[in-house]
C-alpha cells in the first residue's frame, strides 16, 4: 500500500503548493496536520474548508476502491479464510465471501 501513501502525499503537497490548504507533513508519523488561518479572511476559510472536504472525499473514495480490490483478491480471501480457522471448508472463495458480506 506504499504507493497509495506516496500518491496521497503528492496530492497534499500539490494542494499546499497551490495555496489551497495550509498543512504540515510529519513523515515520521505519516500524518498531515492542517493549519487554519485566522477567521478574518472568510473567503480563504471557505476555500480551505472546501478543499479539505474535497480531499477527504477523494481519500475516502480511494480507500473504498482499495477495500473492494482487496476483498475481491483471491490471495487476500484465502489468507483471511486461513486465519478464521477453517470455519468455511468450502474451497469456493466467492461462496465464502458471500457468507462474510451477508451477515
Amino acid at each position: 500500500m506504499r504507493c497509495c501513501s506516496v500518491q496521497a502525499e503528492s496530492c497534499v503537497l500539490d494542494m499546499i503548493e497551490g495555496g489551497v490548504v495550509s498543512a504540515a507533513i510529519d513523515k515520521e508519523k505519516d500524518m498531515v496536520s492542517f493549519t487554519f488561518a485566522s477567521m478574518d479572511d472568510s473567503a480563504h476559510d471557505d476555500a480551505l474548508l472546501q478543499a479539505t472536504i474535497e480531499a477527504t472525499i477523494m481519500y475516502t473514495t480511494r480507500l473504498q476502491e482499495i477495500d473492494v480490490a482487496l476483498t475481491k483478491n483471491p490471495k487476500y480471501i484465502s489468507r483471511v479464510k486461513e486465519k478464521r480457522g477453517g470455519k468455511y471448508v468450502d474451497t469456493d472463495e466467492s461462496t465464502w465471501l458471500a457468507a462474510q458480506t451477508s451477515g
